[in-house]
């Protein structure tokens, strides 16, 4: 039986139907960003559905209005 938390939306759809071309190289992290909230089981959903397509990278799938960023020491040697 189907698990009810998987349910996929239309959104959900919508937000696979315009993924942009992209080549990762193995090892590469896809980060997924989207504006519109989505439910934990869509963004679940999605997850599952890249991690299907590139089994070579981690993805993740960011909530709503989330930003990624890299903030380093500057790479000094101390």
């Amino acid at each position: 039986m189907a698990d009810p938390a998987l349910k996929t939306s239309k959104l959900a759809y919508q937000i696979l139907g315009d993924v942009k071309k992209v080549s990762p190289q193995s090892g590469d992290v896809i980060v997924i960003e989207h504006k519109l909230p989505l439910a934990t089981g869509d963004r679940m959903k999605v997850q599952q559905q890249f991690q299907s397509l590139f089994p070579k990278n981690q993805v993740v799938v960011m909530q709503a209005g989330m930003e990624l960023k890299l903030v380093g020491n500057g790479g000094g040697n101390g």
